[in-house]
This record gives C-alpha cells, sequence and structure tokens, in this order.
C-alpha cells in the first residue's frame, strides 16, 4: 500500500511532490540536526555509523607479521522517520524520529506505508 499524504507544508515551500520535498536541502539539514541532536536509533539503539583508523597486525605472503593502519567501520546509516506526515515541510522535532535503516523499513512495513 502506497502513503497518502495529505499535506501542505511542503507544497507551501514550493515542492511539487513529497519526494522531491526529501530531496531538498531543507530536509538534508533538518536530518543532519536530528542525527547530531540523537545520534543513535530511537529503537535498537544503535549508535550513528562511524569509522576510526586502527593498528592491526597482519602477515605478508611471505609469513612476515606486520602493522599496518585499517579503517573500521561501526554503528549503523541512521535516517530520520516522519511520524507525523499531516506536518511534512513544517516538522517540529516530536514529529520526527531517528532511525536505522532496518527499524527504518520495519516501521514502515508494520504501517503498511512503502519508505
Amino acid at each position: 500500500m502506497k502513503l497518502k499524504i495529505i499535506t501542505t507544508g511542503w507544497e507551501s515551500l514550493g515542492f511539487k511532490s513529497y519526494k522531491e520535498y526529501l530531496s531538498s536541502d531543507i530536509w538534508k539539514e533538518r536530518q543532519i540536526y536530528m542525527i547530531r541532536l540523537y545520534p543513535y536509533c530511537k529503537i535498537c539503539n544503535a549508535p550513528k555509523r562511524y569509522s576510526k583508523l586502527m593498528r592491526v597486525k597482519r602477515k605478508t605472503k611471505e609469513g612476515v607479521r606486520i602493522m599496518v593502519w585499517e579503517r573500521e567501520y561501526f554503528g549503523k546509516t541512521l535516517q530520520v522517520h516522519h511520524t507525523n506526515y499531516s506536518s511534512c515541510g513544517d516538522e517540529h522535532q516530536e514529529d520526527l524520529q531517528v532511525l536505522c535503516y532496518g527499524c527504518h523499513k520495519n516501521t514502515h512495513e508494520v504501517s503498511g506505508n512503502d519508505i
């Protein structure tokens, strides 16, 4: 079932569609703000994806042990979910929820709305 959005918030900002609003700089800024404010998934508590350089031991083809720098990745990619679609384009903090991709997808599957 496709999501039916009844709103004028994003239309009043000059966007022709909800999809166009989601690809706008305005929405990107709101997502950045929310993820900085809440750097964890609200459902599973996974942290925001980050990386750091770490020294690790490796063996060369010749069997020699060496120390090398490798980038290790931790956490999950976070997304911002609308809990209230009637305020799209004029969202308040309580209308948005920071979720990891898996929890965001599950939230839409449970509600019957496509992500």
